[in-house]
């Protein structure tokens, strides 16, 4: 088996793995220890969750802004398919690569889509009185994992496009490592997804949790733009320049949305303008860095046209 592959396959069991503990052993535990508060509930008016009117409307839109954005990137991993199976070589192999990250963070969102169905039919974060209650503690947190993972081969992906070969294991672990802690922090049960915990004797991680995700997403992006740029560097062609300037300039929109996303972790229902805002640059990343990887005739025609004035 192609070690690629191998790779690959230990990274989708870890997830498995994660996932499995977190649903027997994480959301029980904190469910018997009483502490987590579902929402919206009226104990949380200080954060703005004591009721459906405060909570409903960023619930209600984050189901559409990942539904939209779920359909999309399926659109786009389609046609990166399509595209990868005219290749053979580097070619394929890079485009194999973006593939993966696509459908990696497809998992993401369609599995936020569904704790986030999931919130809306029960109006609460999570009940213990029916067997899909649970549904939305325990698929955040695999959202996160997923687009974490989605992140590593986003940089392998990009080192794959700059320079032709597989990325050092040392720099690998540059991910790898912050991967495997981020898993590792979110399997316990102080790792509060879906519930708030009033009592501020009780530890509450998931800030860390959410440090380490935007470490791990900042490092895989500023390292794919360190490489783009060295490619670039050394492109002569005004064609393939423009297409790299092209992918680079998705990756610097990525840069925005995490960006975003901290401002709406600070500011949560105040800044939702913020929420969706960051999911239209998404789409708009995920479009240029194919434009730029892919280079339909349209767009080929366009920068020919631009170039030769």
């Amino acid at each position: 088996m192609h070690e690629e592959t191998k790779e690959f396959l230990f990274l989708l069991i870890l997830l498995m793995i994660f996932g499995i503990i977190y649903a027997v052993y994480t959301v029980p535990t904190q469910i018997a220890s009483g502490q987590g508060i579902p929402y919206p509930d009226p104990r949380l008016a200080d954060i703005h969750e004591e009721s459906w009117a405060e909570t409903g409307p960023r619930i209600f839109s984050a189901f559409i802004l990942f539904s939209v954005l779920s359909v999309f990137i399926a659109i786009i991993l389609t046609l990166v398919w399509r595209s990868w199976r005219l290749y053979g070589g580097e070619r394929r192999h890079i485009l194999v690569l973006f593939g993966k990250a696509l459908g990696l963070y497809l998992i993401s969102t369609v599995s936020a889509v569904i704790s986030l169905i999931a919130f809306l039919v029960f109006q609460k974060s999570y009940v213990t009185n029916n067997i899909f209650g649970l549904v939305y503690p325990v698929l955040l947190p695999i959202t996160y994992a997923f687009s974490a993972v989605a992140a590593y081969y986003t940089f392998k992906f990009s080192y794959w496009f700059a320079f032709r070969e597989e990325p050092a294991f040392s720099r690998k672990l540059t991910i790898l490592l912050p991967l495997f802690l981020l898993l590792i922090v979110m399997v316990s049960p102080y790792n509060w997804y879906g519930a708030y915990t009033l009592d501020k004797s009780i530890p509450n991680i998931r800030p860390i949790t959410n440090v380490i995700l935007f470490v791990i997403l900042l490092l895989a992006i500023v390292q794919s733009l360190i490489f783009i740029k060295a490619r670039l560097s050394v492109e002569t062609d005004p064609i393939n320049r423009a297409r790299i300037k092209t992918i680079m300039l998705g990756f610097a929109l990525v840069l925005a949305i995490y960006i975003f996303n901290v401002i709406y972790e600070i500011f949560m229902t105040k800044m939702l303008i913020i929420f969706i805002l960051s999911y239209f640059i998404t789409g708009l990343s995920i479009i240029l860095v194919y434009l730029g990887l892919i280079s339909p005739r349209f767009y080929m025609r366009y920068l020919e046209r631009r170039l030769s004035k």
